[in-house]
């Protein structure tokens, strides 16, 4: 049988890492350009779109806090036997599933934000 449980706590991780990586990695792969981009005075071009990356990037990282609390009050749930944990559980779970996506969706206004101002 399956332990959904370790599960979600799979799809958690993986999802943390996707936002993480497409953010962090917009954001280098704009820097390994700031040579080209401060030549052709572009700078003012890629600032929002590099802050919305580096919001995104950020909040990735807090992610995994969240998802660290939520699963400790599982286990506290089961330890101690009360369902108020689950329900505290469920609510660090719910900020870090809009954590997520606000951060994907810091890395989609970043990437429209540069294709606009560089067109």
């Amino acid at each position: 049988m399956a332990d959904y449980r370790e599960i979600s706590q799979v799809f958690a991780q993986e999802g943390i890492k996707a936002a993480l990586l497409i953010n962090s990695g917009a954001a280098v792969a704009l820097l390994t350009q700031a040579t080209t981009l401060i030549e052709k005075d572009l700078v003012n071009a890629v600032f929002w779109p590099l802050l919305a990356w580096v919001a995104g990037t950020s909040i990735s990282t807090l992610l995994w806090i969240f998802a660290f609390i939520s699963a400790r009050l599982v286990d506290k749930s089961t330890v101690e036997n009360r369902s108020e944990f689950i329900e505290l559980s469920n609510r660090w779970m719910m900020i870090g599933v809009w954590g997520f996506v606000f951060a994907v969706g810091c890395f989609c206004v970043g990437a429209v934000t540069l294709a606009f101002k560089l067109a």
